[in-house]
């Protein structure tokens, strides 16, 4: 078994990008200076798992798994396979997404 972490956000920020980058590039960032909207963690495991629904007021969020997942996105139905997109252990995810969806996790090692 192994945790996914969801942090639910309201917006994203813009920052320049580094010299030599694109005139007038912006990166977006989190927007981490805020309160998250909501926070959830997701016990996952070899079957399928489903976060409650993201709150009315979420945009974004950030993922962060403790073992290797795979997930997907959708409505109340929304069941991830180890075929859906896979993300590695340690690494910070931002999707956007909208309010009312959930995300669907299962481990794919």
């Amino acid at each position: 078994m192994s945790n996914l972490y969801i942090t639910e956000l309201d917006g994203v920020a813009f920052a320049p990008l580094p010299h030599g980058a694109a005139a007038n590039a912006v990166a977006p960032v989190a927007n981490i200076l805020k309160k998250p909207v909501a926070e959830q963690k997701l016990t996952i495991s070899g079957t399928t798992a489903r976060s409650a629904a993201f709150n009315a007021k979420t945009q974004f969020i950030k993922v962060h798994c403790d073992g290797i997942t795979s997930i997907t996105f959708g409505d109340g139905t929304v069941v991830a396979t180890t075929g859906s997109q896979r993300l590695l252990v340690g690494i910070d995810y931002y999707f956007d997404v909208n309010p009312g969806d959930y995300l669907a996790g299962i481990t794919n090692t």
